[in-house]
């Protein structure tokens, strides 16, 4: 029981990770604690770019108490390598023909035909979440095609969404200078956790919070809670005009759930 523990400085508290996620993330982050920004990040990857990050991901020291301005920088980079190579996986095994899982899958899970053709029509990473992180609630049913259904569209949400943050990592402007950063945080002063979550967003929208941010009145010591409103305002802008994620819907759940 208790509060999960927090960074010092009374930042954000620690991710905590659920329990149905791949053992690779749990496992990772079991080694390099992230809060819930990072981990929001990481779990909208695509698995192969999890493989990547817990096979690769090496900070220059061990043992530090919160790793996510990290993570998240390193989990961009897999992603956008990921993304320049399309048809290739970044892990071994992920890749090519995946029938006999497929199959192995319906025997343990039996499900209709049309729940079936639903998981066969997802896009091989999506198809791959649902093959490796499908937790139903009741494991002694006859037919589940229902939770089948629902995990699948979950899953082919959460692919949409990856490629819609992809996508705004590779258009738009280049990142933004270091001056260019130091003149905002010296106009508007912000904490070390609002300046990774700028830092972390998409160049378009580190531009937008810069070109465009106007507080009520300036002059103040601390912009951290303004500034982490209009990042969102601006996150969800370009989310909806590349990936129908921003303004009019929920969009998919941030983390695993039972089916």
């Amino acid at each position: 029981g208790g509060p999960p523990p927090r960074r010092s400085g009374g930042h954000a508290p620690m991710a905590v990770v659920p329990e149905h996620a791949s053992y690779e993330v749990r496992e990772f982050c079991a080694r390099y604690p992230i809060d819930e920004e990072a981990l929001s990040y990481l779990m909208n990857c695509p698995p192969e770019v999890h493989l990547t990050v817990a096979r690769d991901f090496r900070p220059k020291t061990d043992g530090e108490a919160d790793y996510s301005a990290l993570v998240i920088s390193f989990s961009k980079r897999c992603r956008l390598l990921a993304a320049q190579k399309p048809g290739h996986s970044l892990a071994d095994g992920l890749g090519g023909d995946d029938s006999a899982d497929l199959e192995a899958f319906r025997n343990r899970f039996p499900m209709d035909d049309r729940a079936f053709s639903s998981l066969q029509d997802l896009q091989p990473h999506a198809r791959r979440q649902v093959l490796d992180t499908f937790v139903p609630k009741r494991m002694d049913d006859t037919d589940y095609s229902a939770p089948v259904m629902a995990y699948v569209k979950v899953c082919r949400a959460r692919a949409a969404e990856s490629a819609a943050h992809t996508a705004l990592h590779m258009s738009g402007p280049g990142p933004v200078s270091q001056q260019t950063v130091d003149d905002f945080c010296g106009r508007f002063p912000m904490d070390a956790r609002a300046l990774e979550m700028l830092l972390a967003a998409p160049p378009v929208v580190q531009t937008r919070v810069m070109s465009e941010f106007r507080p009520k009145r300036e002059g103040d010591s601390d912009y951290s809670a303004a500034v982490v409103a209009f990042l969102g305002v601006c996150k969800r802008s370009a989310m909806g005009g590349v990936g129908g994620f921003g303004g009019s819907g929920p969009g998919p759940p941030k983390r695993p759930r039972h089916f």
